[in-house]
């Protein structure tokens, strides 16, 4: 069953679908509804759930009755479902709840970072020494809350349900020292564990690669199981996160993702790679 992330995206395009056939403007149908056209903005793009009772309201301006209506007003009260990560809305932004929302009910997990071990794949201590750096200027008990955070999204890939994580990491990675050298030794060894576990897909892109390796900043692309669903693209910047949707700007970064795995190391060479990465840190 899809989450309440998911069902706020479909919720949206329903509604954004609805106003079109009645040939309504948003500005008509904020000024009908009593609402500023800022918040039907939200409610269409789905940076906002919209209430049920909203939601009835307008359906009648689209004149939409009867078991349709009734269908759509349930998608709504699904929407507003709180996720595992409302807990720690307190030290999650809305722009990366929204992603983690996502991230849960992906099928396919495509990730690329050029210098640190993605989150899905970080050890506690590893977690904490790059939550904790100076710069960040967080106390002690928000980087508990944003390790415990972190590790609480990387029960996704122990469930059940199928989930592919492919993830290319640049050769930088395993060298960018994180925390003491144990730490690095601990993590080198997690992600050998999450390739012989098949929690994960690992390949290594070596300097060797080139300025392909420094081409592009962190990304990851999510696939759905629905093809109601469409494809997510995520990048992350200094001041916060943005979520991509728009079809042309997520195949190029697929196109992207392709380029580097083809220039990265197959899986046992990679494995070979981090191994001796760990051995150095001894």
């Amino acid at each position: 069953m899809a989450n309440s992330t998911i069902k706020r995206r479909r919720l949206a395009a329903t509604l954004r679908k609805l106003r079109e056939q009645a040939d309504l403007t948003l500005d008509e149908v904020a000024e009908r509804m009593g609402l500023a056209q800022s918040t039907m903005s939200r409610i269409e793009t789905a940076r906002a759930a919209a209430r049920p009772a909203i939601v009835r309201g307008l359906l009648t301006v689209y004149d939409v009755r009867g078991d349709e209506a009734e269908a759509i007003v349930q998608i709504a009260k699904e929407a507003t479902k709180r996720g595992w990560w409302y807990s720690y809305r307190d030290v999650i932004p809305d722009w990366f709840e929204t992603f983690v929302g996502f991230e849960g009910e992906a099928s396919l997990i495509q990730a690329y970072q050029p210098q640190v071990v993605p989150g899905l794949l970080q050890t506690e201590d590893y977690a904490r020494a790059m939550l904790g750096l100076p710069w960040q200027k967080l106390s002690d008990e928000e980087v508990d809350r944003r390790v415990k955070a972190r590790l609480g999204r990387q029960q996704l890939l122990e469930e059940e349900r199928s989930v592919s994580y492919h993830v290319v990491l640049s050769e930088a990675a395993l060298h960018c020292q994180v925390g003491s050298p144990e730490v690095m030794r601990e993590q080198m060894a997690r992600l050998t564990r999450a390739v012989e576990r098949r929690q994960a897909t690992v390949q290594i892109l070596p300097f060797a690669a080139g300025p392909l390796a420094s081409s592009y900043g962190p990304f990851v692309l999510l696939d759905f199981p629905s093809t109601e669903d469409p494809p997510v693209g995520y990048v992350e910047h200094l001041t916060g996160g943005l979520l991509l949707e728009d079809a042309a700007d997520i195949q190029r970064y697929r196109v992207a993702f392709h380029h580097q795995c083809a220039a990265a190391l197959p899986l046992d060479r990679s494995l070979r790679l981090i191994e001796e990465a760990a051995k150095r840190k001894s």
